[in-house]
């Protein structure tokens, strides 16, 4: 466009483009494949401006170039992507290997069980990995973590007994049929003030909770807390936390 005043403009474009201080232009479409993606443009201020085509023709080059390099771009952060998961995969798998060695290679579940929390928590970069053990005796309403693994100035909640009378009322039946609780942010979900309050003690944001058994009986729970901010775990994070789960029981 030479001259915008002298186009035949609807007066909401020509008011944007009066906006801008915009006389002239050329515009030019950066196609990713078949898609419109943007555009590439170039305004005059000043006055009016009557391109020439090698301007026109430079103009419409680079747009395609740009469309080009834009998809590869993209093809290569995709391929980066899919890389990065194949590893974190691979590395998984080879973590779940390692605890499946361990549980049989040893019958010591001290052993088994500080190994597994510490390669939890290395692995998934979280504040605390624990197992805990319910007191069946007390209905399970009271119980201990009996190993875990935690970051720095995280509290330890190690050898103490907890008390939660909110999960043995409301959640044993559910855990004992294989219940997992996945949770991004305990403030975002509709939790009963006592169990907020238990999970506070602990200074946990995001959990994931997966249920231990020996053989039928619920026998307590692999807990991955995240203690410093709500976390959105991972569909392949929550995975392996079951899969671990699986091997200790």
């Amino acid at each position: 466009m030479d001259d915008i005043r002298q186009e035949n403009y609807a007066k909401c474009h020509q008011d944007v483009l009066e906006q801008y201080k915009i006389r002239a232009y050329t515009i030019a479409p950066i196609f990713v494949g078949q898609q419109l993606w943007g555009l590439l443009a170039g305004y005059q201020h000043t006055a009016p401006r009557q391109r020439e085509k090698t301007e026109v023709d430079f103009l419409a080059q680079v747009a395609s170039q740009l469309g080009v390099a834009i998809q590869s771009a993209s093809a290569l952060q995709e391929s980066q992507t899919r890389a990065g998961d194949m590893g974190q995969a691979v590395q998984r798998r080879q973590i779940l290997f390692d605890v499946v060695a361990k549980i049989r290679a040893s019958l010591d579940l001290d052993t088994i069980f500080e190994t597994t929390t510490k390669e939890i928590r290395r692995f998934l970069n979280v504040d605390r990995a624990g197992i805990f053990q319910f007191d069946i005796a007390a209905n399970y309403n009271q119980g201990k973590y009996i190993a875990e693994d935690v970051g720095p100035q995280i509290n330890s909640a190690i050898d103490v007994m907890l008390e939660d009378h909110c999960f043995g009322e409301n959640y044993v039946a559910d855990y004992a049929n294989g219940r997992m609780m996945v949770i991004s942010d305990i403030r975002a979900v509709n939790f009963q003030e006592c169990h907020i309050d238990f999970l506070e003690q602990l200074q946990i944001k995001a959990q994931l909770v997966v249920p231990l058994m020996k053989g039928p009986e619920l026998w307590g729970l692999l807990c991955v807390h995240q203690c410093d901010r709500a976390r959105d775990w991972t569909d392949s994070e929550v995975a392996f936390i079951k899969q671990v789960a699986a091997q200790l029981s």
